[in-house]
């Protein structure tokens, strides 16, 4: 018997925040971006369910891509949140896991009614293997439910046999307006629309095939009108579940006293009608029937037909609500002014199947406008209201001065990690009332995002206007977040004048100046003006971003290659190891910088994936130089603090090991100093664990991260890699005022070996070997090499050179 029913979610805290008050009754479990839960998974008599949002959780995600994963048999759902054409089930795991496409975004009665049809599917396995406790559970587990359920064995859709069943719950009962014993002795093929009839006989296919099934039907009230539903429908060993919610379209108590017209149209040249409600009447003066025999064309005045045709087919392309105002000609032949509010609703293959709306008279249209120009959590205008502003003032103040100032707060989502949501949903409740405090006429603020708020600034006498503001907005939100240890940018686009405005992509460009201003190292002000070189490096980004996907797909992954650069001691002259250097070979921009995608691959988290790549390779050229008689030297690794603190990275990296057959006493693991202040306990613990294998850890650009000594001295590492910077700075000032020397004599008493980075010339060399430096490698060695001339150079070594 099932006896604890558990939620994993790792979804943005929006999404979490609804599904904790959805899922009543559960255990709501956290799941952190380092974090994987299948341990959760095992655990017996358990309903466990994880809500994932791939775009939150990537290496989770990632992981369900590459590795196969088993659960135990309805006791385990993943279900994937996200945009409807963005959500894929991983192809790669076992056919017992059950995934489920849940698109947003999330509403809780959605996620109510997917728990409710996940319990009736839970219920009906237990009715299964134990049916004498068939009325008991289901009094249990659908009394409750607002979703309407119904249970069957019938296999044909029309009227039931002697040996066919039907079993509702109350809700199925209050809907459908007929009691349970009416509906069993029922024609359910004349209780549908005729067209939704024979789709659902088709759909029984799909059932059969043990696939779900989903439509939204027009069930015929026991009055004789039409009532849109939406049905989900699966089979479970001889059982059908089917279950029933009102669709959106059948709101019709909110829209009579709306005085709206809810409609459903076919995506055509003059946007037919399917159905409409009663409202009808009120709006347009048409009775339903009337209306039903013209078109959407008829109605709208001939000025903004065309405006309205293009509005609607860009919604449908990118899958947007439409809010649009036009005028339509009524029955009496007056003209009317209308507010529509419309999204299409697709086909599994992505194609437009419909689109649903609703009508309002220019009565009602200050009121909800005012609904959906106004965020409820802040008070703030919505990113909707700024979209149809800046259309409104592009049209009517093409010549003014207009700016946008975004404020960009992602990395809020680290401190909600760290010191959760309330306290994190309170900071950005206090940067929402300082940044009110900017507001004028002139200024008007917006919340654009989650954690993104954005000023629309018109009428400013200049540019070093706008600058200034920019600096006394950062100064106020420095004062106030820093303390908090919570990182911001600040973004600038001034709008051209007289030209057209792609509103979606200034959004980008602002967003792309805001990223930038984050970092304080390169903009100390806090914010960043969005420039044509800001946009050529973000298109850069993009073009990085998009190849190393493809190598992580496995599409043409030698772009992703490697180098070894030689280590050599400085006591006896000889090569001791290799470093590993990762390349990056674009088909667009050709050789790219370590320091140009390394960072993209950490932000994407697709440096887990290439970094197993690295490290295969790797292996590959341990046992190279094993067949070439070389079993001592040794080899050095970058992983990347990102893939370090995955769960499974240790293990994985153990069973390459063992895959190899190569020495972990010959692997080197290097980290910079600078990535692991923030996560230092944990890390340390993974570096000693990593030790107890044989592995050995180099802190790599030592002395260029903010650690103390006392840090040193703790942390569990056995070499000190000193940083390029320091070696460069050796001839300019003089030996006598350099404190490399002293730096080689601290690694010493701490215990580690120092090997010095970046030496090009004898002098540098020199200098290290009166201060005891263990090991160097650098251009006076010779550069990174491929590995055939690695080889090579390995063979010829030592050879005369200027050392």
């Amino acid at each position: 018997m099932v006896n604890v029913k558990r939620l994993l979610v790792a979804v943005s805290e929006h999404d979490q925040h609804l599904i904790t008050q959805a899922a009543i009754g559960y255990s709501i479990v956290p799941i952190q971006t380092h974090m994987h839960p299948w341990n959760l998974f095992q655990e017996p008599n358990t309903t466990t369910i994880l809500f994932l949002d791939p775009s939150f959780h990537t290496v989770l995600y990632d992981y369900l891509c590459t590795f196969s994963l088993s659960t135990h048999s309805l006791n385990s759902v993943i279900l994937l949140v996200g945009p409807e054409d963005d959500l894929h089930p991983p192809s790669k795991v076992s056919r017992e896991t059950s995934f489920v496409l849940l698109e947003k975004p999330l509403t809780i009665t959605d996620i109510q009614a997917q728990l409710a049809f996940m319990e009736a599917q839970h219920a009906l396995a237990a009715i299964t293997y134990a049916s004498q406790l068939k009325h008991q559970l289901f009094s249990l587990l659908f009394a409750q439910s607002t979703l309407g359920l119904l249970i069957t064995n019938a296999t044909t859709f029309g009227k039931l046999d002697d040996q066919e069943y039907l079993i509702c719950n109350p809700a199925a009962v209050r809907l459908l307006g007929l009691p349970q014993e009416v509906l069993r002795t029922m024609d359910w093929a004349l209780l549908l629309h005729p067209e939704d009839s024979t789709d659902v006989r088709a759909g029984l296919s799909l059932l059969h095939a043990g696939k779900r099934y989903l439509k939204d039907i027009r069930y015929k009230a026991p009055e004789g009108s039409y009532i849109f539903f939406h049905l989900m429908a699966t089979k479970l060993e001889d059982w059908y579940i089917c279950a029933l919610r009102p669709s959106e379209v059948e709101s019709t108590r909110i829209l009579e006293q709306l005085s709206a017209m809810a409609f459903r149209c076919n995506v055509n040249e003059g946007w037919t009608p399917i159905a409409v409600s009663k409202g009808c009447q009120n709006i347009t003066g048409y009775s339903v029937e009337q209306f039903l025999k013209l078109s959407f064309d008829d109605l709208i005045l001939p000025a903004y037909r065309n405006s309205v045709q293009t509005y609607m087919n860009r919604a449908i392309q990118e899958k947007k609500t439409t809010t649009l105002a036009y005028e339509i000609r009524t029955a009496s032949g007056q003209p009317s002014n209308v507010l529509e509010i419309s999204q299409a609703i697709y086909n599994p293959d992505g194609t437009p199947r419909a689109i649903e709306g609703i009508l309002l008279t220019a009565n009602d249209r200050t009121t909800i406008e005012h609904h959906r120009a106004f965020d409820t959590s802040t008070g703030l205008y919505t990113r909707e209201y700024l979209e149809n502003l800046l259309l409104y003032d592009t049209q009517i103040l093409p010549n003014q001065k207009r700016a946008l100032v975004h404020i960009n707060l992602s990395a809020i989502q680290l401190h909600i990690l760290t010191y959760g949501f309330q306290h994190s949903q309170d900071i950005l409740r206090r940067v929402a009332a300082i940044l009110k405090q900017y507001c004028r006429e002139d200024c008007t603020l917006c919340r654009t995002y989650e954690h993104h708020y954005t000023f629309y600034l018109k009428g400013y006498p200049d540019e070093q206007a706008l600058h200034t503001f920019c600096k006394t907005l950062s100064k106020t939100l420095k004062t106030m977040l820093r303390s908090e240890g919570v990182e911001y940018g600040i973004g600038l686009l001034e709008l051209g004048r007289g030209v057209p405005l792609d509103v979606q992509q200034a959004f980008r460009d602002v967003m792309v100046a805001s990223e930038q201003a984050i970092c304080p190292q390169l903009h100390p002000s806090g914010y960043c003006a969005f420039s044509k070189e800001l946009a050529e490096a973000n298109k850069k980004k993009e073009i990085i971003i998009t190849e190393l996907s493809q190598i992580v797909a496995g599409i043409r992954a030698e772009r992703l290659y490697v180098l070894f650069q030689p280590i050599v001691t400085l006591i006896n002259d000889r090569i001791t190891e290799f470093e590993v250097l990762a390349r990056l070979s674009s088909d667009t921009l050709g050789l790219i910088s370590p320091t140009d995608f390394i960072p993209l691959a950490e932000k994407t988290k697709y440096i887990i994936p290439l970094g197993y790549h690295i490290i295969r390779r790797a292996f590959l050229f341990l046992k190279t130089l094993e067949s070439q008689g070389y079993e001592e030297i040794q080899i050095s690794i970058n992983i990347s603090v990102i893939q370090l603190l995955d769960a499974d990275f240790i293990p994985n990296l153990l069973v390459l090991i063992k895959e190899y057959a190569v020495q972990p006493s010959r692997i080197c693991l290097e980290i910079t100093e600078s990535s692991i202040m923030a996560n230092l306990q944990d890390i340390n613990t993974l570096f000693a664990e990593l030790q107890q294998y044989g592995i050995s850890i180099a802190l790599d650009d030592f002395g260029t991260g903010y650690s103390s000594l006392a840090h040193e001295r703790s942390l569990n590492v056995d070499i000190l890699k000193i940083d390029k910077t320091f070696i460069d700075g050796l001839q300019p000032i003089g030996e006598e005022q350099s404190i490399t020397g002293d730096i080689i004599s601290i690694g010493h008493k701490l215990g580690h070996m120092v090997v010095a980075e970046g030496v090009e010339h004898k002098y540098q060399s020199e200098y290290l070997v009166r201060h005891g430096c263990d090991k160097i490698q650098g251009f006076l060695i010779n550069t990174p090499l491929d590995e055939t001339t690695a080889i090579e150079f390995l063979n010829a070594y030592p050879v005369q050179t200027n050392r």
